[in-house]
């Protein structure tokens, strides 16, 4: 996830994949014979397509000055040559580049849409898994609302092959964000539980998930950070007071009412105790339906 803000933000969002599949050149597609040229990534809470939407468009690269894409100063699109032949569609412009840590997914998305790019395809700068990089989820970093274009994530290495692609010939791609096919609908809930907005959210859905029950795949993520021990007693009642000893460190969260009675570490310790038993009681009654806690 980007997240600008590290608590106090409660999002619900459906994992759903979005697809990359390569029309042109060859060459690309062959690197991904296997899925018949077709690539899934993971897709963003902020600017999310409509389901069944597709985007037909040519990958473009940047002549960056900068490796951060965090401001419109850093980079222009490169300027590609000749045309596309299609049937009459509207090619439009992709724009790739890297998800570093310099700034959200958010951002550079936004920035990207200010110099005219109609998609982004962000490219994950860990070495993980093309699987756990679909499952990755790019959240709202506040400014959301101002991204009106759909963003694609996709792991390192195939970001490489779509870069060294692009130096070679013009890649043609079609985004397409298709309506899931499955019984079970999987939801991710990222919150604190010294969120107000967050509960009263959970109190009007908990009807509706005693509804779904075992249909729905859902997991809650809390905004605990962990500090080092010696760096937590500077930070007064934002910390927990109890170590992990493993890893020498001690659960911290905001103060979510300044001057009021509750305090960080009481958030902390909230929210160790609801994933405590989120885990030790959500279950699924079999391999087709999602895990559930009633108790949760």
């Amino acid at each position: 996830m980007c997240l600008h803000r590290l608590a106090l933000w409660a999002a619900l969002s459906l994992s759903v994949r979005a697809q990359i599949r390569i029309l042109t050149p060859d060459t690309l597609k062959r690197h991904f014979k296997e899925t018949d040229g077709v690539i899934s990534g993971g897709t963003a809470v902020f600017g999310a397509p409509y389901y069944g939407e597709h985007v037909l468009g040519r990958l473009r690269g940047t002549t960056s000055r900068g490796k951060a894409h965090c401001s419109a100063e850093e980079y222009d699109l490169v300027e590609l040559q000749g045309t596309v032949e299609t049937q009459g569609e509207r090619v439009l412009d992709i724009l790739v580049i890297d998800h570093g840590t310099f700034c959200s997914a958010c951002q550079k998305v936004r920035i990207a849409q200010t110099k005219g790019a109609h998609a982004v395809i962000l490219v994950d700068p860990s070495g993980d898994s093309e699987k756990q990089v679909q499952e990755k989820i790019l959240g709202d970093d506040g400014s959301g609302q101002e991204v009106t274009i759909p963003s694609i994530l996709v792991s390192k290495a195939t970001g490489e092959k779509l870069f060294a692609a692009m130096r070679q010939d013009t890649v043609v791609v079609e985004l397409a964000w298709d309506i899931p096919q499955s019984e079970v609908v999987s939801v991710d809930f990222w919150w604190s539980s010294g969120e107000k907005d967050a509960q009263e959210f959970l109190q009007r859905f908990q009807e509706t998930a005693e509804v779904l029950n075992h249909h729905m795949q859902f997991k809650p993520h809390y905004y605990v950070f962990d500090v080092s021990s010696s760096t937590a007693n500077a930070m007064g009642d934002l910390c927990t007071q109890t170590i992990d000893v493993k890893y020498d460190v001690r659960h911290c969260a905001p103060d979510p009412d300044g001057p009021g009675p509750i305090t960080g570490a009481d958030v902390a310790n909230e929210d160790v105790r609801q994933l405590c038993l989120w885990h030790k009681t959500a279950f699924s009654r079999n391999a087709n339906e999602g895990l559930y806690s009633e108790s949760w």
